[in-house]
């Protein structure tokens, strides 16, 4: 019964902490991924029509939020979302206090968690506190040898994968010193459950990769393998240097910016097996050797103003308990941030929250030498307790005053462009890379329907996505080149940037100069039509 009381207790608390948060701040979306396949999962916006293939999520995860119903208006994605931040901080909550963390300190680290992913929710973020949770729940049953924490392992576990299947593993091997193996190997219990985690990931990733059939879906794929490298992972910028090898294929320098800036719509630029024999020619240890840089970039990201308060929060409880599972398994998450970094993928601050966050709550949770004769008692005992008290305290003061900011300006931001993008042309609208800011328009509690009616060809990792908008202009002969090579031209949101691009692309491929006519010109953006003729 007690556990039962918990339970509520630490779903209302949780409950009433992001209604809290929400009451003071707007939730905008850290990235445009997620409202991207939000657009997907219900069919508006860059999506021709409603899929459960949002490629960056399992499709099961696609077939889930679909169905959800909308609440208030607000669509079942983001109701989705919403969920996993309430699961993940009422469990994390919960679990700790059964792990004799007592209300204040626990209380402390949910809010100092739940902040940052609260006010700008992203999809990796929340996979990696589903398996933070889901160690969590590990590690009691290891104490407790209680058998429906090792269902709600399984559970997270599974759900976490469904979400972000990369950020749930590294999380994991990352905590892997804070876990007696040997003893695990031989309970049989957990290995049922274990295996039981495995055979439904195995599921799920057979369904996904069963949706993903089809001559559309193959040319999708083929795409997506290609550009990666170049997009994902610096490669483009390094063959830049190489013009014995672009230049042999048939391309430009600009063809390489254009290329990394997420351009795909010319066929002369998108062409998968060349791009792929490029890559090939350049060499895995020559990408590596020029990548050494951005590895320690990526590792010194752990320091940034975002992830600070939670870095300094480890550094302090290791010197304060001196364990050295927490030593090894920071070790092991620098090793990961400088690896990301080196093949050209570090610097997320969302990869790094998660298990930063996993260092800070095992570091607390751990008993050392020191605690097993207070084993019993709440861990807010005496000096120690009251230590790590203010600990927390300060990092939550510190992660607020950075996300105050942040965050105020992001309501104002949000307020402004959907006000605007009411006065958008009711047309079909270029957007080349972040051009339109979705994340902006339709932040979490997005409930507006009209602006659900705005038409966008995205240029960018679902061009050729069978469910696009942009792919049914394309296999309808409607698609970028002819309407740029026609007088009636095309209707275009990108940054300057790529429009200097745009303008040496079409002087390079076509002869001419790119005509550009201010068609709508806002605080944030400017829509120009563009010709190319």
């Amino acid at each position: 019964m007690r556990g039962v009381t918990l339970l509520v207790s630490s779903a209302f608390s949780c409950a009433a902490l992001l209604v809290f948060i929400w009451t003071f701040y707007t939730p905008r979306w850290e990235t445009n991924d997620d409202i991207a396949m939000a657009m997907v999962a219900h069919g508006f916006g860059l999506a021709a029509e409603a899929s459960a293939n949002i490629i960056f999520s399992n499709v099961l995860w696609g077939y889930l939020v679909s169905s959800l119903p909308s609440i208030g208006g607000v669509l079942g994605y983001s109701i989705g979302t919403v969920a996993v931040l309430f699961i993940s901080g009422a469990g994390i909550l919960f679990y700790l206090r059964r792990l004799s963390v007592a209300w204040p300190l626990a209380g402390g680290l949910t809010a100092l968690i739940l902040l940052r992913p609260a006010i700008f929710p992203q999809f990796t973020l929340n996979a990696g506190l589903l398996a933070v949770t889901a160690l969590l729940a590990l590690s009691w049953y290891i104490k407790s040898n209680a058998k429906p924490s090792l269902l709600i392992f399984s559970a997270l576990s599974f759900l976490g994968f469904l979400i972000r299947s990369q950020e749930v593993i590294i999380v994991f091997l990352a905590a892997l010193p804070f876990f007696n193996w040997k003893r695990l190997a031989k309970d049989r219990h957990f290995l049922c459950s274990l295996l039981l985690t495995v055979s439904l990931i195995l599921i799920a990733m057979a369904v996904d990769w069963a949706s993903y059939r089809g001559p559309a879906w193959q040319n999708f794929y083929e795409i997506n393998q290609a550009r990666a490298p170049y997009t994902d992972f610096g490669l483009a910028d390094q063959l830049k240097t190489r013009p014995d090898i672009y230049g042999a294929n048939g391309y430009t320098a600009n063809d390489l910016d254009l290329l990394k800036s997420f351009f795909f719509s010319d066929p002369a630029i998108m062409r998968p097996t060349v791009l792929t024999a490029m890559a090939s020619r350049l060499g895995l240890v020559s990408f590596a050797a020029a990548n050494l840089g951005a590895g320690l970039q990526s590792v010194r990201l752990l320091l940034d103003a975002n992830l600070l308060p939670l870095s300094l929060l480890v550094i302090a409880l290791f010197v304060f308990k001196r364990d050295a599972r927490v030593a090894v398994a920071a070790l092991i998450v620098v090793g990961m941030a400088f690896l990301l970094g080196l093949i050209g993928r570090g610097g997320l601050e969302r990869v790094f929250y998660p298990l930063i966050l996993m260092l800070v709550l095992f570091s607390v949770t751990l008993s050392t030498s020191k605690d097993a004769e207070e084993e019993t008692r709440p861990r807010h005992a005496g000096q120690r307790g009251w230590v790590q008290i203010v600990g927390i305290l300060a990092a939550f003061l510190f992660s607020l005053a950075t996300l105050d900011q942040q965050a105020r300006a992001v309501g104002q931001h949000v307020r402004q462009m959907q006000a605007e993008s009411k006065k958008y042309p009711d047309e079909l609208l270029f957007s080349w890379g972040v051009g339109i800011p979705i994340e902006a328009i339709f932040p979490l509690f997005a409930r507006d329907a009209e602006l659900r009616k705005m038409r966008i060809y995205g240029m960018g990792v679902f061009t050729f996505a069978p469910f696009s908008r942009a792919y049914a202009e394309e296999t309808s002969g409607r698609g970028f080149i002819p309407r740029i090579r026609s007088s009636e031209g095309l209707l275009m949101i990108a940054h300057d940037v790529h429009m200097q691009y745009l303008n040496t692309w079409c002087r390079e491929r076509y002869g001419v100069q790119l005509g550009q006519e201010l068609v709508y010109q806002g605080a944030q953006l400017q829509i120009r039509k563009l010709t190319c003729h």
